[in-house]
C-alpha cells in the first residue's frame, strides 16, 4: 500500500532499545500525533525499549520488518543509544531507500550520524548535537548551529531542547508535502 495516496499520514520511528533520548521520542510523538500523523515505533528488539531516563516503549515492529513504503517520513531518534544504528547496513539502507522514494528523513541529537554514514549529509548543511559536529564534517556534511536544520526532505535536530521545532517542522512538512 502507498501511504502517499492515503489521507492518513504516517511516520516510522526507529528508536534504540536502550538509552534513547526520552525527551526527543515523547514530545516528538505527541506533536506528530497533535498533528493526525500516525506513529509506529521500530526497533532492533520487540522487547521493551528503555531511555536514559526511565521511559519504556513497547515497539511495533523490528527494524528489519520496516516496509518503508508504507510511511510518509523516517524519524530516528537521539540519545546515546542511537550509537547501536550508526554503523547498521540495514538501517542505511531503509533511510536510503526512503530517501529515493522522497519520504521525509527526520534525525535529532546524534542520529544525524547515521544519516551521514549511509552517505545522506553529503554536501548536506545538517544540525547535531555539538560533540558530533566534527563527524558530520567527517563524512562530508556541513554543521549547522541553528536547532533545527532543513534540506529537501531531510530535516535534523541539535537535541532535546530542539524536539519540539524539530517535530513542529517534520509534522508541517509532511502535510504540504503529501496533502
Amino acid at each position: 500500500m502507498d501511504t502517499k495516496n492515503s489521507d492518513i499520514k504516517k511516520i516510522i520511528i526507529i528508536l534504540a532499545q536502550n538509552n534513547f533520548c526520552d525527551a526527543e521520542y515523547h514530545q516528538s510523538r505527541s506533536i506528530f500525533e497533535s498533528f493526525g500523523l500516525q506513529c509506529k515505533v521500530a526497533s532492533s528488539k520487540l522487547s521493551t525499549a528503555l531511555g536514559m531516563e526511565g521511559s519504556h516503549v513497547e515497539p511495533d515492529c523490528l527494524i528489519r520488518k520496516i516496509i518503508i513504503t508504507e510511511y510518509n517520513a523516517l524519524c530516528l531518534i537521539g540519545g546515546v543509544g542511537c550509537t547501536e544504528y550508526w554503523h547498521d547496513k540495514s538501517v542505511h539502507n531503509i533511510a536510503v531507500e526512503a530517501n529515493k522514494r522522497g519520504l521525509l528523513l527526520g534525525a535529532i541529537c546524534l542520529a544525524p550520524i547515521i544519516l551521514a554514514n549511509a552517505g545522506l549529509l553529503e554536501g548536506v548543511c545538517a544540525s547535531v548535537y555539538p560533540s558530533a559536529a566534527s563527524y558530520i564534517i567527517r563524512k562530508g556534511g556541513y554543521f549547522s548551529e541553528k536547532p533545527v536544520e532543513v534540506k529537501n526532505n531531510i530535516i535534523t535536530a541539535n537535541g532535546p531542547e530542539s524536539a519540539e521545532l524539530f517535530a513542529q517542522t517534520i509534522s508541517k512538512l509532511l502535510l504540504q508535502k503529501f496533502t
